[in-house]
């Protein structure tokens, strides 16, 4: 630890010479000096949180009359709650590993990094984490921030399989919310929180439609037509078209030719963006040591930031283009089938009216075409592969081992019966 007397005298003056610099003439800061007040910035912050967690440790708070650390600081400070549990996770996990402290000190990572380290400090993952500290610091100093949350977040992914935890994307998908309530003038206030999936099919959704709402306003009209009217006008008639059953949408103006203005909802994906998928990233097996390794030689270290589970659901059935990265570093653009065609699709709506989930009432037109092999492990795009499931039931069965030992075997084909004679 530090002598904070010394060490806040030394910054004061500090400081003092940088407000001198700023109000003095002559030209203004490059940006050597910017990225140097900025690393001075991120360096009082860690400073800031060693002292909040070395006082919360000292019980000098008790002493004083109040009943925790927390409440000390907040009411001396005039801090947020909020803020002072940051500092103090961060002060705690600078405590902990003197490797990290360091790092700060030096520069060689901001405090930002830190932030993305916090959860990794937990009961849960501490044990993994005192194992490699050391290089995650040392592909923390390559990547910036953001680049480094990535990274993060992928090693966590790994642990959480070996822990058989539940993914980060699971837990989203089960604090999934939407409120919705009418305010006492007749407005109604929208609120809430979606998964990655529905929330990019609901953004792509009134994408489309709001789009289309713009075009049919009159260009004099369309500097005052926001981006977030657009949105609330495209959920309207996004309602409107499922109320009338016709699935189509009216956008309340008139075109040029004075006739009423409709469209269709297109048969565009909900899901379309470009992944590259390197398979050794899907093996469970490798080591997250090795993927740090991997990380300080690869030209990216962005490689896969998504579970395993999340993965293999988002191949199941939707229109994504997917290069493949072999094992001898060449690219193959996917096997031949991949999603189920829409005639396939429509054989297994015949076949059965709901969600293959006993007791789910989820229409089959609603449900994605799940593959009981999974396509990622090879399994083929044919009936005998396919079974129909609504997106909750869908993402339980990816993520909830409880729920796919359950279910999993009643999904599965009925063997041929064997000839005789």
């Amino acid at each position: 630890m530090f002598d904070v007397s010394t060490t806040l005298a030394q910054y004061q003056a500090t400081l003092l010479e940088i407000k001198q610099i700023l109000v003095s003439p002559g030209s203004p800061p490059t940006t050597e000096e910017l990225q140097s007040v900025i690393a001075f910035r991120q360096t009082v912050d860690s400073i800031t949180d060693q002292v909040s967690t070395a006082y919360a440790r000292s019980g000098n708070w008790a002493n004083e009359g109040y009943l925790t650390a927390k409440t000390a600081i907040v009411h001396t400070t005039g801090l947020r709650p909020r803020s002072v549990n940051i500092s103090l996770s961060h002060g705690n996990l600078l405590y902990q590993f003197p490797l990290v402290a360091e790092a700060v000190r030096t520069n060689s990572i901001t405090h930002d990094h830190v932030s993305c380290l916090v959860p990794l400090a937990s009961e849960t993952y501490a044990e993994y984490f005192a194992d490699e500290v050391d290089s995650l610091i040392d592909v923390g100093k390559t990547v910036n921030a953001e680049q480094f949350s990535y990274v993060v977040r992928h090693w966590k992914n790994m642990v959480d399989s070996v822990l058989e935890e539940p993914a980060d994307e699971y837990i989203a998908f089960q604090e999934r919310r939407l409120f919705l309530h009418e305010l006492p003038n007749g407005n109604w206030f929208i609120n809430g929180e979606l998964d990655s999936m529905t929330g990019k099919e609901v953004d792509n959704m009134l994408k489309d439609i709001g789009g289309k709402q713009w075009r049919n306003t009159p260009s004099e009209s369309r500097y005052d037509y926001t981006p977030a009217q657009q949105r609330a006008d495209a959920l309207g008639s996004a309602a409107r078209g499922y109320l009338a059953s016709n699935f189509s949408a009216h956008t309340g103006e008139s075109s040029a030719d004075s006739s009423p203005s409709e469209f269709l909802f297109t048969a565009n994906p909900a899901l379309s963006v470009d992944v590259v998928v390197d398979v050794n990233d899907l093996n469970s097996h490798t080591k997250t040591r090795d993927f740090l390794k991997k990380c300080l030689t690869s030209p990216s270290p962005l490689i896969n930031t998504h579970s395993k589970a999340f993965v293999d659901q988002l191949l199941c059935d939707t229109y994504v283009q997917i290069p493949i990265k072999n094992l001898d570093g060449t690219y193959e653009l996917g096997r031949s089938v991949r999603t189920a065609p829409l005639k396939m699709k429509k054989q297994l709506m015949l076949s059965q009216p709901t969600c293959s989930i006993p007791g789910c009432i989820t229409p089959s037109a609603w449900c994605d075409a799940h593959h009981i092999q999974h396509w990622v492990h090879g399994g083929v795009t044919e009936i005998k592969n396919l079974a129909l499931l609504c997106r909750r039931h869908h993402t339980m069965l990816h993520n909830d081992k409880t729920f796919a030992e359950k279910h999993s075997a009643k999904l599965r084909p009925k063997p041929p019966p064997l000839k005789t004679g």
